[in-house]
């Protein structure tokens, strides 16, 4: 049996949190993300538009660093590097990989790749029904223009998949290393500042992209608590 098989089976490393632990960080992760689906509603309406004009008047550098930000951390790159403790214990490398990386960070990452695979195929059924426009001058910067099921849209930005798929990797650390949880998450609302900065989303997007991702990691953590 090959490692990432092994791991799978035995369900991860030994060492958890107490389901204590895991609940009380859980509950705290629902409560925000049913928060959050109610202020991105109301971000929508009254701020979007204010918002996406505003980043226009940032400086130049910043919107430039924010754009490389929101590239380096681009969903198809993090299931690249998800995928790269699994691909590598397929190979010849399974034994060396058992000497240099930590007891059941296989599957750890099957679980974290299955979970933002998810999130990516949610974001995308919301993106087509939605139909909802990027931030720009074409649609005069109108944070409520909707055309559901249309395909002729350069893009569709509800919800953000870069927040859904930072939040889940954030979240679901955050509840497998409590102690961490406050580092963690501040890192990753640092991240999801990037998109909006840099244009590329409205931040209603990244909040409802948020919830979406803390959510699928919630319902993960759960299925998998001792």
């Amino acid at each position: 049996m090959n490692l990432v098989d092994d791991e799978i089976r035995q369900g991860g490393p030994n060492s958890r949190p107490t389901s204590g632990e895991i609940n009380l960080c859980g509950w705290r992760i629902a409560t925000t993300a049913a928060f959050l689906l109610f202020l991105a509603a109301l971000t929508a309406l009254l701020a979007d538009r204010a918002l996406a004009l505003a980043m226009l008047q940032l400086p130049a550098r910043l919107r430039s660093v924010a754009s490389f930000v929101s590239l380096a951390t681009h969903p198809a790159f993090v299931l690249l590097f998800l995928l790269m403790p699994i691909l590598i214990s397929r190979t010849s490398l399974a034994r060396v990989a058992r000497c240099w990386t930590p007891k059941g960070m296989v599957g750890e990452s099957w679980t974290l790749f299955s979970n933002a695979v998810l999130a990516l195929l949610a974001c995308l059924a919301l993106h087509l029904t939605t139909g909802r426009a990027a931030p720009g001058a074409v649609f005069d910067w109108n944070p409520i223009h909707f055309e559901p099921f249309s395909l002729h849209l350069m893009s569709s930005t509800l919800p953000s998949a870069h927040a859904a798929v930072t939040a889940l990797l954030a979240c679901s650390m955050a509840m497998r290393y409590p102690r961490l949880e406050l580092p963690l998450l501040t890192a990753a609302v640092l991240t999801c500042l990037a998109p909006p900065t840099a244009c590329l989303n409205w931040t209603s997007d990244i909040i409802v992209g948020w919830a979406i991702g803390s959510t699928i990691a919630l319902l993960s953590r759960w299925r998998n608590s001792p």
